[in-house]
């Protein structure tokens, strides 16, 4: 069986199993696609959204009750740019600032250059300029 999830009900007089069914998140989602826009606008401003999971549960970084920390780890193809890009739009469109450091000067985050609030690194001498 695929996308289910096995529990015990031990308890009682008459123990059995309990085969749930996983809701799956979506392989891909849209701000155009039904709903979503809806759940991004009802948002709080201090949770960036990174997407929906299953059951189109909101996937957020809530940096003010959390920590103010994020760490993105993924193989290549694992959109470690596109929840970056997320993120720092939700902060810049509320007046935060914004660094990305791309030593690897790929093509990734073209978005961001000549983005008012954004300081974009390229090489190691802007990136030692922007850390000091």
């Amino acid at each position: 069986m695929e996308n289910v999830s096995f529990s015990w009900r031990q308890a009682g007089s008459r123990p059995h199993l309990i085969i749930k069914k996983k809701h799956l998140p979506p392989r891909a989602l849209a701000a155009s696609d039904p709903g979503v826009r809806e759940i991004l606008t009802k948002m709080p401003e201090f949770a960036a959204p990174i997407g929906l999971g299953a059951g189109r549960k909101k996937v957020t970084v809530d940096l003010d009750h959390d920590s103010p920390h994020v760490l993105i780890s993924a193989g290549t193809g694992g959109d470690k740019s596109t929840i970056l890009h997320a993120i720092a739009c939700r902060f810049l469109h509320n007046g935060a600032l914004a660094w990305i450091l791309d030593y690897k000067r790929r093509v990734s985050h073209l978005w961001a250059r000549d983005v008012p609030g954004v300081t974009y690194c390229r090489d190691i001498a802007d990136i030692h300029t922007a850390l000091i």
